[in-house]
């Protein structure tokens, strides 16, 4: 005959610091961004440890993978990007579902950023498998900066920034700034050329309450020499361009507008959003390149 059998009571437990350590978070400060060597965003986040970077495709357009706790992110999908409250990822896009361009953060006017591990997030949304990027920019700047430089392979930039409304009483400020970048690239019809625009503006509307504004443009364009065989590529014949008429452009733009409440330790924000983009690229697929 069966007999029920009453088991004694088990109690698990978990403490919250054994949960908050699942998600760790790595904040980089404005100090530290200025000591960081490094051209494009893609290269500054490499440099934060548990971030992999892997640049591939062609042209500053076509999204580059960055990988967090071995999720393998291709172009990115799996890691979340925000800029001043913001998502980034694109929940549709021909190449890839969260298909994530990382061009659109204007490394110069990054004030700091948070690298945050761990899995999916309510705060950051769904494409925030593997982690979270999240970028602040500059509220505030005195005066005009200017930034040129080159380098091999015909590589050029320039950079402007501007703030105002720094003065004593002033309800209103904001900072401006425009960036360029032209890169000859180490093939022929590899070159390729970036611009970018960041505006944003604050108004106090009291001590706990300001409207928060901003526009970040970005636009480049690529030519591509294609592949290269691996025998091609042992022999050192990098003059060889698979398909001229290989190329392509990404152009981004996307426009905010926060109402931000602090009071005590709390903070409210709401964000009203738009994105627009246009996305083309041209590639002769391999073997060989295809000639």
């Amino acid at each position: 005959a069966r007999a029920a059998a009453r088991l004694a009571v088990v109690t698990i437990t978990a403490t919250p610091a054994k949960r908050a350590e699942s998600r760790q978070a790595v904040s980089v400060s404005p100090d530290d961004i200025a000591r960081t060597p490094a051209t494009s965003p893609w290269e500054m986040l490499r440099q934060t440890a548990g971030v992999e970077v892997h640049i591939q495709g062609q042209g500053p357009g076509f999204a580059s993978d960055a990988s967090v706790r071995g999720f393998s992110s291709d172009h990115s999908t799996d890691l979340a990007l925000w800029i001043d409250g913001v998502p980034v990822n694109e929940p549709v896009n021909g190449h890839a579902e969260g298909y994530n361009d990382w061009s659109l953060i204007f490394p110069q006017v990054i004030q700091d950023l948070d690298v945050i591990k761990g899995p999916t997030s309510a705060l950051f949304g769904e494409f925030a498998f593997s982690g979270i990027v999240n970028v602040r920019t500059l509220e505030r700047l005195s005066g005009t900066r200017a930034w040129i430089n080159g380098g091999s392979a015909g590589h050029i930039e320039g950079t402007a920034l501007s703030g105002f409304g720094n003065d004593s009483g002033a309800t209103a400020h904001g900072v401006v700034g425009a960036r360029y970048v032209h890169e000859g690239g180490w093939r022929p019809n590899s070159d390729y050329d970036l611009g970018q625009g960041h505006v944003r503006l604050v108004h106090d509307l009291s001590q706990s309450a300001t409207i928060d504004g901003g526009v970040e443009l970005y636009g480049s364009r690529w030519n591509s020499a294609g592949y290269l065989s691996e025998d091609e590529f042992h022999a050192h014949d990098y003059d060889i361009v698979s398909n001229p008429t290989d190329e392509g452009h990404k152009l981004h733009a996307q426009e905010r507008a926060s109402l931000r409440v602090l009071r005590d330790n709390m903070l409210w924000r709401s964000t009203v959003y738009a994105t627009q983009g246009d996305w083309r690229i041209f590639l002769t697929i391999p073997p060989a390149g295809g000639r």
